[in-house]
């Protein structure tokens, strides 16, 4: 039987709890980091935290509706939270938004910096589900690419939608490069001018500029943007792996259908979206305030049927954790499979 829900002044009496709580274990914790392993400094964090966040998620605040109490745990624990430089990272958004090229591109190369305990913070973050499923769709898309533009005889067009920080064509680039074939021609899609500047930079390592093709363009306004759908159009595959995270049931479904219509007739899109269930979530919410659309395997499905898009032309799959879900989409004439 479920519990009543707390009022909103026990509710802050418990964040109030657990914020000091949190103060008081890393504090203790950086105390006796010189004398700890780095295996046992990771398993008191790891303890530390799931203690912490059961205990805010028993809350029942999900989604926006946990953010003016995580403010409160935040402004306690503050001193102690802020050396972890990806929390701070997801929770001051200093791009303006989450999930930005940079925090993309960190989680991407597993990259830890700061103090022994900012370490420590950014191992966590590190560990969580919800970044090794974004490495995992990263190397998934790549191995698609490179095995796309191999069995290719001709030039490929391959569209990244919201590109961030294209670590995703990077690695895809530096694969072909290395077994001497012809890198496809990428165009890049994203709202953040800064995201296309190192994305094109990080890309300069691997292929020249007149291969990559930049777009800048507010990807929630794409359906509508004719004239970027024209430069889209006649792509061999179009990819999103983070935009339907923040789009509603009617946007997904239209965005989706933009997309296909990109694509020529053996071409295909894949797009991503968290799976309800995600165990990163309680964290990601109260320490990030990073709010996602989750959606089901079902879900997925009534996109695509809402996209016009036939059971027989589209599949529903996840990457390795089953914390990404993806549905890949191809016209009637084509099928390829790797």
């Amino acid at each position: 039987m479920n519990s009543r829900p707390a009022s909103e002044s026990n509710i802050r009496q418990q964040v109030v709890d657990v914020a000091h709580s949190l103060v008081g274990d890393t504090t203790r914790l950086a105390q006796e980091l010189p004398a700890l392993s780095l295996e046992q400094i990771d398993d008191r964090m790891d303890t530390l935290f799931a203690d912490s966040l059961r205990q805010l998620d028993a809350l029942g605040l999900r989604g926006p509706a946990n953010q003016t109490p995580s403010s409160i745990l935040w402004d306690i624990a503050a001193e102690q939270l802020q050396e972890g430089s990806l929390q701070t990272h997801a929770r001051l958004k200093p791009h303006g938004y989450a999930g930005d090229y940079e925090m993309l591109y960190r989680i991407c190369t597993f990259d830890v910096r700061g103090s022994e305990l900012g370490a420590a913070f950014d191992r966590f973050f590190q560990r969580q589900a919800a970044p090794q499923a974004v490495r995992n769709r990263t190397r998934l898309m790549a191995s698609h690419i490179t095995q796309l533009a191999a069995a290719s005889n001709s030039p490929l067009k391959v569209v990244s939608i919201g590109s961030g920080p294209a670590f995703d064509l990077c690695l895809a680039a530096e694969r072909l490069a290395g077994d001497n074939l012809p890198c496809p021609h990428f165009v890049l899609v994203d709202i953040d001018p800064h995201a296309l500047d190192f994305a094109q930079e990080q890309l300069g390592n691997w292929v020249s500029d007149d291969h990559v093709q930049l777009e800048r363009a507010n990807l929630f306004r794409l359906p509508k943007l004719k004239s970027l759908q024209e430069r889209l159009s006649d792509a061999d595959m179009i990819f999103c792996t983070g935009l339907f995270d923040y789009l509603d049931a009617g946007q997904a479904a239209t965005l989706l259908r933009a997309l296909r219509n990109c694509t020529h007739d053996s071409g295909e899109v894949y797009v991503f979206n968290f799976a309800h269930g995600n165990p990163s979530r309680a964290y990601m919410e109260w320490l990030g305030n990073w709010y996602r659309t989750y959606r089901s395997v079902d879900d997925l499905w009534d996109m695509a049927a809402q996209a016009g898009i036939a059971s027989d032309q589209c599949e529903v799959d996840a990457e390795p954790t089953g914390v990404n879900l993806y549905l890949r989409a191809w016209r009637e004439s084509h099928r390829q499979l790797y």
